[in-house]
């Protein structure tokens, strides 16, 4: 009898990790899918393609523009404008 329920409680063992192993490998390769697809994705970059100033590099507010810069006063007319920089992409 006692032999009897240790094989039982063998055979219920290894069945329940041979379904562990499965769900173990099924999570592996959902895994892989999703990181495969995130690296699909590219990051979006915040880029401000807006213009800033040349004395404290903050960016220009919207609007009407100003002769001097609103937060240190820097004198747009003191310098030449600036051409917008590309951005660049990392990869």
């Amino acid at each position: 009898m006692a032999s009897r329920r240790s094989n039982d409680e063998s055979r219920d063992l290894r069945l329940r990790v041979v379904e562990l192993e499965s769900r173990v490998r099924w999570l592996e390769r959902r895994l892989k899918k999703v990181a495969a697809a995130a690296k699909l994705k590219e990051p979006k970059q915040k880029s401000s393609n807006r213009p800033r100033c040349p004395g404290c590099f903050a960016e220009v507010p919207r609007g009407k523009r100003y002769k001097n810069c609103v937060y240190c006063g820097f004198s747009f007319e003191a310098v030449k404008p600036l051409k917008p920089r590309r951005v660049r992409r990392s990869g």
